[in-house]
């Protein structure tokens, strides 16, 4: 137990994404604010539904997953054919699962709606999910999502990519259309 104490305060020096200086008015788009009207409550005003907002903390997680066991997720940047379609898609993927989707996107381009995910943007989304918000239709319990595994990936253009994503090993997920699970990836 100590030894991983030791480990994890040696990779807080080194975090990679943490920036003190970083404007965190740069996590937000305008567009994502409600206008303002006349006699609304604080409490009735909300943000649209997005992960961006833990966006900080869980690439702090990232960070020091990756410094633990570099080989755990790698980044798959955006280009050569995958297009994150928003800001709070985390590029990192099991090495073999983003491996495969490299080779996809060689074939057909792909539009990345979600891939890895934190615990946090995990218990985010089932919060969403629990009370009703953000037209979340299932969610898997935080520590459960395959999602968390760097093995799964939702994409907006499934139709088109369903065919080249089975042949490279991805798997649709019974009912959630546009969901794919990499199952040939260790855990």
């Amino acid at each position: 137990m100590s030894f991983i104490a030791l480990a994890m305060l040696a990779c807080v020096d080194e975090d990679p994404f943490f920036d003190p200086s970083a404007d965190t008015a740069d996590h937000f788009q305008e567009d994502e604010l409600q206008p303002v009207e006349s006699g609304r409550r604080v409490s009735q005003a909300r943000l649209r539904c997005s992960t961006r907002h833990v966006l900080g903390l869980s690439y702090q997680v990232v960070g020091e997953m990756r410094c633990m066991d570099p080989d755990s997720l790698i980044e798959l940047p955006p280009g050569d054919g995958i297009d994150y379609v928003f800001s709070s898609v985390m590029p990192y993927f099991a090495p073999e699962a983003a491996e495969r989707l490299r080779e996809v996107a060689a074939v057909q381009p792909l539009e990345v709606v979600s891939g890895y995910r934190t615990v946090i943007q995990q218990h985010v989304i089932a919060a969403w999910y629990e009370y009703g918000t953000c037209t979340v239709k299932d969610a898997a319990e935080p520590g459960t999502s395959r999602h968390e595994s760097g093995r799964a990936i939702d994409i907006r253009n499934y139709v088109e990519a369903e065919d080249t994503l089975g042949k490279h090993g991805w798997t649709p997920l019974a009912g959630d259309r546009g969901h794919y699970d990499f199952m040939a990836a260790p855990d």
